[in-house]
Formats: C-alpha cells, sequence, structure tokens
C-alpha cells in the first residue's frame, strides 16, 4: 500500500477505521488479530502492544505465527488513544473493535469500509487493497527507517526470511533513489571530469540533466 492511499483513507474514515487501519500500518497485524485484541493488550504507558491471539472461525485462537510483545509506535498511540476517548467500550477488558452481542467486528467490514471509501467519497486510489497490504508496507517500511530484519520479522511474527521477503518487501522509489544517490562508481570519470581512479558519488538525476 502506497502511504499517499494510506493517508486518503485515514482523512475520509471515523475514528474506529482509523484504528483498524493503523494497527495494521504501526504494528503489522492480520485483520484476524486486529479485531481480537482489547484495549488491556495495549500498553499506553509502558508504550507495547500485545499480540497473543486471533479471533478466527467464531473463536479466539493462538495467531497463525508467533506471539509477540513490541514498542508501540506514537503513531499509532495517537489514533488509538483518540478512539478509546470516544469508543462506549473503553475498559481494559474490552475489545477495541466491538461488533454485535459483545463479539469482535465482523473482519467482512473491512471489505465494506473500503468499498465505502472508495464510492462514496469518490477517492482514486492506485490500487485495490486488502487489510494485508497494510502488513505488506508495515514490513517495508520498518527495513526503510533502519530496523534489522531480524527484528521486523518479529514484529510480524513470522520466522521464514525467504518467504517474507517474496511476500512483503516493497521497497519504495524514493528508498531506492536515495540507496542509487549513494552508489559508488570506481575508475569512471564523472560529468565533472573526476580524475581516473577516484571514488564518487554520482547524484543520478544531475548526471541526466548535464547530459542533456
Amino acid at each position: 500500500m502506497e502511504d499517499t492511499d494510506f493517508q486518503l483513507m485515514m482523512v475520509h474514515s471515523g475514528e474506529r477505521t482509523q484504528a483498524l487501519l493503523a494497527l495494521g500500518r504501526f504494528a503489522g497485524t492480520r485483520i484476524s488479530e486486529a479485531v481480537a485484541r482489547t484495549w488491556g493488550d495495549v500498553d499506553f504507558v509502558e508504550n507495547k502492544v500485545n499480540i497473543h491471539n486471533q479471533y478466527y472461525c467464531g473463536e479466539f485462537v493462538p495467531p497463525k505465527s508467533d506471539k509477540r510483545r513490541f514498542g508501540l509506535f506514537p503513531e499509532l498511540k495517537e489514533v488509538l488513544l483518540r478512539w478509546r476517548n470516544i469508543t462506549p467500550y473503553p475498559d481494559d477488558t474490552d475489545l477495541i473493535f466491538m461488533g454485535e452481542n459483545g463479539k469482535p467486528m465482523s473482519t467482512h467490514n473491512w471489505s465494506w469500509n473500503v468499498y465505502k471509501l472508495q464510492l462514496v467519497q469518490g477517492l482514486r486510489l492506485n490500487d485495490r487493497y486488502t487489510y494485508y497490504s497494510l502488513r505488506h508496507r508495515f514490513y517495508t517500511w520498518l527495513l526503510d527507517i533502519g530496523f534489522s530484519e531480524r527484528d521486523a520479522l518479529y514484529m510480524l511474527g513470522d520466522k521464514t526470511a525467504p518467504m517474507v521477503r517474496r511476500t512483503y518487501d516493497h521497497p519504495t522509489g524514493d528508498h531506492l533513489q536515495e540507496k542509487i544517490k549513494q552508489t559508488r562508481v570506481f575508475n569512471e570519470p564523472s560529468p565533472d571530469k573526476t580524475p581516473e581512479g577516484k571514488c564518487v558519488i554520482i547524484d543520478i538525476q544531475d548526471f541526466k540533466r548535464k547530459l542533456g
């Protein structure tokens, strides 16, 4: 999921949907894990979030992958606190996303919310997203901001690095451009006629402009 689309969806969503979006984007939860969270799973003092179960086929069961507990990103904390301040179910034992009859909200509501955003608000998103798209973006973002692959895998609750790379790693254009700008070129003269043999850093866009 592109961050521009994520921001559009946040702006045009209510507080509950914003909290659901933020859990996927900044905690990497699966939808089944997100709807199983209670307020007691979020420690706003120690800034920790605890992912220890999921709601699957009408039952609370262990998560698909490893249980995990990790830091609460400020972006997620802000959105969750805003929702907790207005929800009628703010106690630690209450579900964050309470549905009918005290059960977790239906995971099908997610698909409807995305459809409604595009239909009613006229949003032109760049792709057809699922909740899993937020999990994909979370993993890539962690690597972009300097988390090790090991830490990123732990926060996802996954162990198999090759599978995760194939499934989740979608480098952004800005990230790749930054890598390109730091590429060192040996034994090639720059447009400024850098002496042969020197190690130089070439800005690709500037290089193209000078070539005409």
